[in-house]
């Protein structure tokens, strides 16, 4: 079978079959990691999966996790939880004010998000600072 053309730049998404991934899964993956090249896999013609740097994984899994548990609280770096985001209606971009009694939410102020280096990545990796959706954005 013939070799796998990648003409990885960074930041784009490339498609690759599954046919075409199992055989070549090892550059693929090294392609990723060290070009910072995102993959939507495909099957059958159908998006099925994507292969992410790890730098993004973690900004996915940080985005998720301020939707589901709301935002940290920045002197104890804990989340208020599911419960606490169903009971207020709290979305992404409002304003809290944390409390002794606990966090309030300020429906008319736009929430500042801080740009944290690194956050949630391992010892050793840097990624951008900024955490946004790009996997939603169609």
């Amino acid at each position: 079978m013939a070799k796998l053309q990648l003409f990885p730049q960074p930041g784009l998404l490339e498609r690759v079959s599954m046919t075409q991934l199992r055989p070549h899964l090892r550059e693929v993956v090294a392609v990723a990691g060290t070009h910072g090249t995102r993959f939507l896999i495909t099957h059958h013609g159908r998006q099925v999966a994507a292969l992410v740097p790890v730098a993004d994984f973690w900004r996915i899994w940080e985005d998720e996790e301020l939707e589901l548990y709301g935002p940290k609280n920045p002197e104890t770096g804990r989340r208020p939880g599911s419960q606490w985001v169903a009971a207020t209606g709290w979305k992404k971009g409002m304003a809290v004010r944390w409390t002794e009694a606990g966090p309030m939410v300020l429906k008319d102020e736009v929430m500042a998000i801080p740009l944290e280096e690194g956050e949630g990545v391992e010892e050793g990796e840097k990624g951008p600072g900024r955490k946004r959706a790009w996997w939603k954005w169609r």
